[in-house]
């Protein structure tokens, strides 16, 4: 049967929620009691602040909420009916008594009415039609007089009202149409003259309605009696035509600012400058808008405390922390919506300044190498490659057509911090080039090997390499200033004397192609020359030659030899075919090679001479040079000479990489200043400082002010630890301490002198203080009696307004900032707000209202 109750539930409800909890098995009763006194201890801001993370469709509850848990789970009682058995003996039962229902309906029936209860058709009917027409309000349905058409067609009962027969024809817009004939059955356009105009069916209704005319020609005019104030009608004047119930021209402001505390900032001391740190702006109910670092409502913020204007300080409690009555009062906006923070800071009397690396910067380094030939294959080879086809092929320089360049040398990436290396490209003609990240000195290391196989005597080649900062010219190729000099590398070959032949049989592969020459120097072979005689097993000694034909040559034996240059010529299975020389000394008559024990010797021509392979060796760094941002660094191969039948390869893989030039302490870089080179270097055009090139190749690098040695910044216990990117920018601004005072410049420009950053700024620097930077004379970084030099970043921050005044030692209350142009209403409302705003901070569990949040 059916339950009123989950039995399951029940059990764990005893359970769990046991009276006793000394029952063994028993969970202890929850203290409701104790629960809610622990909880009042609990700050109700943090309540608030977990609200503001539900989303705003959802009827959150916060606090303390009690409801009734899944174990208290109730369940509809069922009611079963209770059975009484009883016998009864004697009763009198009567009928019921049926009576006649004549409704409206039961009148209308005509003839016998018996099939109103039967539901049996006799014959009967309803005369539904006479209905209708007794209780139908259309007075022209059975009209008696004449009718009035014009009248008719515009009531509701013309069925037919608004009925659209056919689309509205444009006034001032047609149709183009075109003209078509058929002959022989196709269809062409009718000769010249074949378009024409006609009706366009256009809705221009909305041409003509206020809307359309006002917005675009006639405009709207809205007017108001005073300024900041709406002015309602009266019996004198009709009111102002406004939106709402606001002036046309309204300067004033309905909201005020909630601050927490005011605090003075150490970083802009020359006129005596506070931080106000809001929470909340307040508007005239009373109601909230919470500021954050999220900057949501920064523009609001601006347009209501404007920099330059006063604003009214009012706080809660003045005397909360001593005598704070002067922060009460007027004072002067210096700047809202903003915030500044160091990003660099050191004393004329440091030598070093530290930075470290936090991998938030743009990258600045790169490394890139070639790729090594892999035989068989044309991968590493620059000229003579593999079947014609080179991975590095040359490709014309210039004018000069005997010199080619290597456009696609270190084409393979390795890392590329930034992606600003780019790899050259044989197909587009670019060289590789890479575009400095930021200003600073660089070197460039270079280290690759070329293998040259000469394949002859008494030649030569060479390769040039060049680092090039500069540019493009018109046909694509690098000019500009070369970084350190090109480096030029050659391989020459040339004959060796005193050669020994030893005799030998050697077996032909491929075919062999015998071509008589005359052009053998022998002024180049030194004799005599010793040969072995395998046939006849003797050693001969060439003493002579006959210089004037050239051939033959005279040994000792009486013997006439002959000196031929034989081009031997391999083809292998997959048609690769490859052509050597050798130098055949034969014995007979001149020109005939005889049987193949009659050639004493078959040596390659290398085997004749020295130097014909070697590698030329690519290994240096160019000498450091200072950059700017952007400049372009290219990277430039040339092949200066090269025999036609040579062969030249990227024996190894090589690498390419550029070096960043700083000094290291540590686990930091530093940036160093000397006397001949400090920090600040220079000053020129009066209004414009130059930072050096150590300080100016650290632009976007951490600043470290604690080092953790024991070795910190001077200056750390004054302005303590740095999280911005030392990156300036215009807009921010640099405090120098300079003869016993502080000077704020605020940055206007940004750029190079010398590759050098320059600061320009919006004022003037002191004359004295221009004088010192420019002399070279020993002395502090900064020279003279400079202490200081600071640069803080300027940052949008909602959350604060700097205003300028001398405030008195100690924190502060909460309290409103009140702007200069308040709306007269909301300030008239002032005691009403300030009490609905102390309600909702003691609501948020701020209870001491001198306090902060």
């Amino acid at each position: 049967m059916a339950s009123s109750s989950y039995d399951d539930l029940i059990t764990q409800q005893n359970y769990f929620i046991s009276a006793s909890s000394a029952v063994s098995g028993s969970a202890k009763r929850l203290d409701y009691k104790g629960f809610i006194e622990l909880v009042k201890y609990f700050d109700n801001s943090l309540f608030k602040m977990l609200k503001d993370f539900v989303p705003a469709r959802t009827n959150a509850l916060t606090g303390i909420t009690i409801k009734s848990p899944v174990l208290e789970r109730n369940k509809v009682p069922i009611y079963h009916p209770k059975i009484t058995k009883e016998t009864v003996y004697n009763a009198n039962y009567s009928g019921p008594t049926i009576t006649e229902d004549k409704t409206y309906h039961y009148n209308k029936v005509i003839g016998n009415k018996f099939s109103f209860y039967t539901g049996e058709f006799t014959g009967s009917y309803v005369n539904i039609n006479n209905v209708f027409e007794n209780s139908n309000p259309n007075l022209y349905l059975h009209p008696t007089n004449s009718i009035d058409i014009n009248q008719f067609n515009h009531t509701d009962f013309n069925v037919t009202l608004n009925n659209v027969s056919s689309s509205v024809i444009s006034n001032s817009r047609k149709k183009l149409e075109k003209i078509y004939v058929t002959l022989n059955n196709n269809v062409f356009l009718s000769g010249s003259a074949n378009e024409y105009t006609s009706d366009a069916e256009l809705q221009e209704s909305n041409l003509s309605s206020k809307g359309f005319q006002n917005s675009r020609y006639d405009g709207t005019k809205i007017s108001s009696l005073k300024l900041n104030t709406y002015s309602s009608a009266s019996n004198t004047y009709s009111g102002d035509n406004s939106y709402g119930k606001t002036a046309v021209i309204d300067h004033n402001t309905r909201k005020l600012g909630l601050f927490t505390q005011i605090t003075e900032n150490i970083f802009l001391p020359s006129t005596k400058k506070n931080n106000v740190v809001l929470r909340y702006l307040v508007d005239e109910s009373g109601s909230l808008t919470e500021l954050n670092k999220n900057n949501k409502h920064w523009n609001e913020l601006q347009n209501t405390f404007k920099s330059g204007e006063n604003l009214t300080i009012t706080l809660f409690n003045n005397q909360k922390s001593g005598d704070q009555k002067s922060t009460d009062g007027t004072k002067l906006i210096f700047n809202s919506g903003y915030n500044y923070t160091p990003m660099l800071y050191f004393s004329g009397s440091e030598p070093n300044v530290y930075f470290e690396y936090t991998g938030e910067n743009v990258g600045k380094l790169f490394q890139a190498k070639n790729t090594i030939n892999i035989s068989p294959g044309p991968a590493g080879y620059i000229y003579g490659g593999f079947g014609g086809v080179n991975g590095y092929p040359l490709s014309p320089s210039g004018s000069d057509t005997n010199k080619k360049v290597i456009y696609n040398i270190f084409d393979i990436i390795e890392s590329n911090d930034g992606t600003l290396f780019t790899a050259g490209s044989s197909t587009n003609n670019t060289y590789p080039s890479y575009s400095v990240a930021s200003n600073g000195s660089y070197t460039f290391s270079n280290q690759f090997d070329i293998y040259i196989d000469l394949k002859g005597s008494q030649r030569s080649g060479s390769f040039k390499y060049e680092v090039i900062s500069g540019s493009l010219d018109g046909s694509g190729h690098p000019t500009g200033t070369t970084i350190g000099s090109p480096v030029i590398k050659t391989l020459t070959s040339a004959y060796a004397g005193d050669v020994i032949f030893r005799g030998s049989n050697f077996t032909r592969q491929g075919t062999v192609t015998i071509n008589y020459t005359s052009d053998i120097d022998l002024d180049n072979i030194y004799l005599p020359l010793t040969i072995f005689d395998g046939p006849s097993n003797k050693v001969v000694t060439i003493t002579t030659a006959n210089h004037t034909g050239q051939f033959p040559l005279t040994g000792d034996d009486s013997e006439t030899y002959y000196l031929t240059l034989i081009n031997w010529t391999t083809t292998y299975l997959d048609n690769y075919t490859q052509t050597n020389e050798y130098l055949v000394l034969s014995k007979g008559s001149q020109g005939v090679i005889l049987d193949d024990d009659y050639i004493l010797s078959a040596k390659s021509v290398t085997d004749f001479s020295s130097n014909q392979t070697g590698t030329l060796s690519f290994n240096f760094t160019t000498p450091e040079i200072t950059l700017s941002k952007d400049d372009k660094i290219y990277f430039k191969l040339t092949k200066e000479t090269l025999p036609t039948n040579a062969t030249a390869s990227f024996s190894t893989a090589g690498k390419l990489r550029n070096n960043l030039v700083v000094n290291t302490f540590g686990d930091f870089v530093t940036a160093v200043g000397s006397a001949s080179n400090r920090l600040i270097s220079s000053s020129i055009n009066n209004d414009t400082i130059v930072l050096n090139s150590s300080l100016t190749g650290l632009e976007d690098y951490q600043f470290v002010a604690e080092q953790g040695t024991g070795d910190n910044n001077v200056l750390y216990n004054k302005y303590g630890s740095v999280n911005e990117i030392y990156s300036p920018s215009i807009g921010d601004v640099v405090v120098i301490y300079w003869q016993g005072q502080n000077i704020e410049l605020t940055i206007k420009n940004l750029g190079y002198n010398s590759s050098k950053r320059s600061i320009t700024f919006t004022t003037n620097l002191p004359s004295s203080l221009i004088t010192q930077l420019n002399l070279n004379a020993a002395g502090n970084l900064l020279e003279g009696g400079v202490d200081t030099f600071l640069l803080l970043k300027k940052k949008p921050d909602e959350t604060n307004v700097l205003l300028k005044f001398n405030k008195k030692d100690g924190t502060t209350s909460l309290g409103f900032i009140i702007p200069n142009n308040l709306h007269p209403d909301v300030l008239n409302n002032i005691d009403v707000i300030t009490k609905e705003v102390k309600q909702k901070l003691i609501d948020f569990g701020t209870t001491d209202l001198g306090g902060t949040f």
